[in-house]
C-alpha cells in the first residue's frame, strides 16, 4: 500500500481541517472515501486509506467503476504493511459493491509490492492521464 508522507510530529489537526472537510463532503456525496487506519483500541492513528474514482485519473479503466486504492502507514510502523494490505483487500471484496479495485503504490515501496503480490494481485500497466508520478498498479 502506498506510503504517502505521514504527518510530521509537530502536525496538529487544525492544520488539516480544510482537507478533512473536503474528504467528508466527498464521502457523503459518494464521490470518494477516506478512512483512518486505527490501532485495535481505536486510540492511535496508524495511517490513512483512500478510495478514489479511477476514471478521473486514467485514460483506460476496467471496469470503469473500479476505485483506485491508496494508503499511507505511519513511519515506524512499516511492519504493518502486509497486514493492512490483506485487511483492506479482504474488506473491499466483502463489504463494497465494486466489481474490482486497483491498488496504487510507488516503485520504491518494496514491502507493499511484496504484500500485494502475496495477495495474488498482479501488476498492471495503465496509462495515467493525471498522474505525474510513476505509480505501479495492482489488480486481481
Amino acid at each position: 500500500m502506498s506510503r504517502f508522507r505521514a504527518p510530521a510530529a509537530s502536525w496538529v489537526i487544525e492544520q488539516d481541517l480544510p482537507q478533512l472537510a473536503r474528504h467528508e463532503d466527498d464521502h457523503r456525496a459518494g464521490r470518494a472515501h477516506t478512512f483512518a487506519l486505527l490501532d485495535p483500541a481505536h486510540t492511535v492513528s496508524l495511517g490513512c486509506l483512500y478510495l478514489n474514482p479511477m476514471r478521473e485519473r486514467l485514460r483506460e479503466c476496467s471496469p470503469e467503476s473500479a476505485p483506485m486504492v491508496t494508503s499511507w502507514i505511519r513511519q515506524g510502523r512499516e511492519d504493518l504493511t502486509a497486514t493492512v494490505a490483506r485487511a483492506v483487500h479482504d474488506w473491499l471484496l466483502a463489504a463494497w459493491p465494486f466489481p474490482a479495485h486497483v491498488l496504487r503504490i510507488l516503485p520504491g515501496e518494496q514491502a507493499s509490492r511484496v504484500a500485494l503480490a502475496g495477495l495474488g494481485l498482479r501488476e498492471r500497466v495503465l496509462s495515467p492521464a493525471l498522474e505525474p508520478r510513476p505509480y505501479l498498479w495492482f489488480q486481481a
